[in-house]
């Protein structure tokens, strides 16, 4: 009596196989998704921790007086009033947004690049803030950069 006759039915070799290499292409593929969302997810932490170091800055830079020629916690230095030339600053930070000293034996995560300037046309002192990591990276190489401008009425 044939064994398929019986009622004792089942895969074919060919059909297992098959089977396997559809389940095995399909994982392959899942794991390549799950190291693009590690990367994508890595890069998200960085410019979420830089875009709340920058609203540390922004807040930083309006809490300066009008008199002052630097920022009381970052250092970044404004232009002379009436000066036609800008300033610029280049700070070191930590991964929490805090200054490191230039003789620390801390490495930075950080380096923050700002460029101040009082165009003779507007009342407000424009700053143009650039973080960009890691800090051992040339600015406009970095594999991770923010940058954003700040307005601010300096007026006495």
């Amino acid at each position: 009596m044939n064994a398929r006759a019986a009622g004792r039915g089942g895969f074919s070799l060919v059909e297992v196989v098959l089977a396997l290499g559809v389940v095995v292409f399909c994982l392959i593929a899942m794991l390549g998704l799950l190291a693009v969302g590690t990367s994508t997810t890595k890069s998200s932490i960085e410019e979420t921790r830089v875009t709340n170091i920058l609203g540390a800055i922004d807040t930083d830079l309006e809490a300066a007086r009008s008199t002052a020629t630097n920022s009381p916690i970052y250092g970044i230095q404004f232009p002379a009033a009436g000066s036609s030339a800008g300033t610029q600053t280049t700070v070191s930070l930590d991964e929490n947004g805090q200054v490191i000293a230039s003789g620390s034996t801390n490495a930075p995560r950080y380096l923050l690049n700002a460029y101040a300037a009082q165009p003779a046309s507007h009342p407000e002192t424009v700053v143009r803030l650039v973080i960009s990591w890691p800090a051992a990276a040339p600015v406009t190489n970095a594999p991770g950069r923010v940058e954003t401008v700040v307005a601010l009425n300096r007026a006495p």
